[in-house]
């Protein structure tokens, strides 16, 4: 089975997740060689048609379940510890799809910092705007630790480190009580 054919199985291309890929895949597309830090399920990486796709995710029943082809290298380690495994400029891009608010603040500050060292070209980061609480793992893989939201995002705070930022409006709607918004932001190097 093809990497297309599992992403569309398990993503219609119209749906919110299926817009995030294909925004990842235009803003990735001139990169041979991608990191994904935090890849869940790996279906952002597995969706790029690149020489090199590696993802790093801390908690292995997702790697054991993950949805990609065999090309995908993944790594079973902390996104946190990424400056040891990489060193500066080892990939054209590097990305956090859905991760970075599962850090505390600092922490995501300092592996942002990681990232755009060991990036070459772009850095593309997505996750929800302000507060979107999250708790417990929704696919019943022993993730809740890592499903928690600890941080909130607000589009100014990558504007001010140079990244360009499409908030994209209406993006959760399962959830009256939170900002429905989601952002985009993308860094050339």
């Amino acid at each position: 089975m093809t990497t297309e054919t599992v992403v569309a199985t398990i993503c219609d291309p119209d749906s919110k997740r299926g817009q995030i890929i294909k925004t990842v895949q235009k803003q990735m597309q001139f990169c041979k060689s991608v990191l994904e830090l935090g890849a869940g399920h790996f279906e952002m990486i597995g969706a790029l048609k690149c020489d090199t796709r590696v993802g790093v995710e801390i908690h292995k029943p997702y790697i054991e379940r993950r949805i990609c082809d065999r090309y995908v290298i993944p790594i079973h380690a902390n996104a946190l510890d990424a400056a040891k495994m990489f060193p500066e400029k080892s990939f054209d891009g590097v990305m956090m799809v859905d991760f970075i608010e599962h850090l505390e603040k600092s922490d995501a500050f300092s592996l942002l910092n990681m990232i755009e060292s060991i990036a070459r070209q772009t850095v593309l980061v997505h996750c929800p705007v302000g507060n979107h609480p999250q708790e417990g793992d929704a696919f019943g893989l022993g993730g809740d630790e890592y499903q928690k939201h600890r941080s909130q995002w607000d589009p100014r705070e990558f504007e001010e480190r140079g990244y360009a930022v499409e908030v994209l409006e209406e993006f959760f709607d399962d959830k009256s009580s939170v900002d429905p918004r989601a952002l985009i932001a993308v860094k050339r190097i």
